[in-house]
């Protein structure tokens, strides 16, 4: 067995029920430079990831989180093994780009859980030795409603060493 599975702070939109997907503790990383997504957005507490935010009105969270471990397995290993997790599971997207000066994935999935149909959007990469995934979750029919505040985190999120 690998070292962990992938980890992933994911909620289960409304009732924000974390799902528990890594079962290794690893270090964080420390120095990273990001803006918070703008209000409505709040800080919410998590332990599944290194910060978090809800939109109130809709339950949607953007989330990151960062992770250290002594082997690092490929992006497309982790994000197969995410999306295996949830029934129904269907890949919306799945392509490299850079990012952070380091080759990334961004995966799009559509999965069920405990009935609901969520959607997750991740920008995932390996920097300095560790795995950073930024994630925006919510339902799948009001996903599109806060997808440009999840874009404006992305494009505000750098890895410093």
């Amino acid at each position: 067995m690998k070292v962990y599975r992938l980890f992933l702070a994911t909620f289960l939109i409304s009732s924000c029920i974390q799902i528990p997907i890594g079962n290794t503790p690893n270090e964080t990383y420390k120095n990273i430079n990001t803006s918070s997504p703008n209000s409505p957005f709040e800080t919410m507490e998590s332990e599944g990831s290194d910060a978090s935010w809800i939109h109130p009105p809709t339950g949607n969270i953007i989330s990151y989180r960062s992770e250290c471990p002594t082997q690092i397995s490929g992006l497309q290993d982790h994000m197969k093994n995410l999306s295996s997790q949830f029934t129904n599971s269907k890949v919306i997207k799945n392509e490299t780009l850079n990012y952070n000066s380091r080759e990334a994935l961004k995966y799009t999935f559509n999965g069920d859980l405990e009935g609901i149909t969520t959607s997750f959007e991740t920008v995932s990469f390996k920097k300095y030795g560790c795995f950073f995934i930024l994630t925006h979750n919510g339902k799948a029919d009001n996903i599109s409603s806060t997808s440009s505040d999840f874009n404006t985190f992305v494009d505000s999120f750098m890895v410093n060493k």
